[in-house]
């Protein structure tokens, strides 16, 4: 069975429609579950590490009682905007000048020069867990455009004070998530793109939020996206304040061709089959049942996110098209 999932993943990884040019964006595609922190560039599919070790989180850590879990892992708790896994990094750390953590990943396609952007990033600040006494919030959480870079684990990107898009504000929610975004009018071909903070101590306002003067600035990281059009974001990434309701009973998950979707408490009133890329490969007028019967098999085997919209909800299911 695992064989066939990585069949799926590779399938579903040839498929470019042309809109989020970020691959993998919510960190959904994995190779192994996490079991701890540190696994980032071990196990995130299209991603890596540009300095030191940044963590992984993943709903299936929980199943192998692992400290990467979703949602309660080492540094606290938080549900994931969409999906099942996100990313944390380190933005600040007193015992360690200029430490930082920075995700990295290459574009789908290159940025066409004087073409303008939409970028999006979803951040939200641990809330100390067993490190309470740790806890503080800083800004210049940001977004930054490289050409054919060579930074790795190794070879370190040092923070240089500058980022395209960034959060000028210390961002110290630690339940919702908060979207940093912008427009960026590309100036050169860059074909790949960096998250973290990119300015140094001294540059980087920090605020404790502990009683012990100890500071660690950990952010998740989840839903990244960068597109030609707003819109093209929309459906997967800038989601507000999404509803995980449980009243949904989807079945059978894997599924080959028909998947069966109920509702316990409402009317369903829209279906949306999403892929991993943000694009709508399928969408339905379920008139208003309790339960409705999807046919899938048209679709390429792999991940999808069912969003579900209800008289009272809108919710978000993780499925497997086998």
């Amino acid at each position: 069975m695992k064989n066939l999932f990585l069949f799926c993943f590779v399938i579903a990884s040839m498929t470019v429609f042309g809109q989020n040019l970020v691959p993998n964006p919510s960190f959904e595609e994995y190779i192994d579950c996490p079991f701890t922190t540190a696994e980032f560039e071990l196990q995130v599919v299209d991603w890596f590490s540009w300095s030191y070790s940044p963590d992984y989180f993943n709903s299936c850590s929980n199943d192998i009682d692992g400290f990467a879990g979703v949602p309660d892992n080492a540094w606290g708790s938080q549900e994931p905007l969409l999906g099942s896994a996100y990313a944390g990094v380190y933005n600040y750390v007193d015992n360690l000048e200029n430490g930082r953590e920075f995700i990295a990943t290459q574009l789908i396609s290159a940025l066409e020069i004087g073409e303008t952007y939409s970028v999006i990033f979803h951040i939200s600040l641990f809330d100390g867990g067993p490190k309470l006494d740790f806890l503080c919030a800083t800004n210049h959480m940001g977004l930054r455009f490289f050409k054919n870079p060579d930074f790795s684990m190794d070879q370190p990107l040092i923070p240089d004070n500058f980022a395209h898009i960034e959060s000028l504000d210390i961002i110290e929610e630690t339940e919702e998530w908060v979207a940093i975004q912008g427009t960026f009018t590309a100036d050169d071909d860059y074909n790949w793109l960096c998250i973290g903070n990119f300015y140094s101590d001294e540059n980087t306002e920090v605020l404790p939020l502990n009683n012990m003067g100890n500071c660690w600035s950990i952010y998740y990281v989840d839903n990244v996206c960068v597109a030609s059009e707003t819109q093209d974001c929309d459906e997967l990434l800038n989601v507000q304040n999404p509803s995980f309701q449980k009243s949904h009973n989807v079945y059978p998950n894997p599924v080959i061709d028909k998947i069966e979707i109920e509702d316990s408490e409402s009317l369903i009133s829209s279906i949306k089959v999403i892929n991993l890329e943000g694009k709508c490969v399928l969408e339905l007028d379920p008139s208003r049942k309790a339960l409705h019967q999807v046919d899938l098999s048209s679709l390429e085997c792999g991940f999808y996110f069912l969003f579900i919209q209800t008289e009272i909800s809108n919710s978000t299911i993780k499925i497997l098209k086998l």
